[in-house]
């Protein structure tokens, strides 16, 4: 999977050669998220789906990330329920 659009979700990649890679999408989300922060999903907005990062690891839970609102909790316990979530459902 190249990542991108996953149902009503956008998903990034593991995939070097996908136009949603994973490090390039964060390098880009870095001009604007704090630091210890791993957007692993966009929301077509401006806002970022993330986990914190201590030492390292990416730990759950989801987190959402706005210029507009900060860094707020969600109720997505890990990044599987949130993909559950809006791959099928819209936001």
């Amino acid at each position: 999977m190249s990542g991108g659009g996953f149902g009503f979700s956008n998903v990034f990649s593991a995939d070097p050669d996908g136009e949603f890679y994973l490090p390039e999408k964060n390098k880009e989300a870095a001009k604007y998220l704090p630091s210890g922060l791993l957007a692993f999903s966009d929301d077509f907005a401006g806002g970022y789906y993330v986990l914190s990062v201590t030492d390292g690891r990416a730990e759950d839970p989801v987190l959402y990330w706005n210029s507009d609102g900060g860094l707020i909790e969600t109720e997505f316990d890990d990044v599987l329920e949130f993909v559950v979530r809006y791959a099928y459902e819209p936001a």
